[in-house]
């Protein structure tokens, strides 16, 4: 079971990857009027939620360790 699951989310992980790829490096070379364009949102979909995201794992970061600091200090 764990390398069923193992396997679908690397394969879906893979796929999300190589679809995100082709949508920031192709989409910009694809005129407006053609019907490939029309498959992809535009480049701000993209990228909000992968800024989102990192943003916060930095701050869930930047909490533990400032949690870690005040336990040591009260300690």
């Amino acid at each position: 079971m764990r390398r069923t699951g193992g396997a679908a989310l690397l394969i879906s992980a893979s796929l999300a990857f190589v679809l995100a790829t082709a949508w920031l490096l192709l989409t910009p070379f694809i005129e407006d009027d053609q019907p490939l364009r029309h498959l992809f949102p535009p480049l701000e979909w993209l990228l909000l939620p992968a800024c989102l995201a990192i943003a916060t794992v930095v701050s869930g970061i930047c909490l533990h360790v400032g949690l870690l600091v005040v336990r040591d200090a009260l300690a």
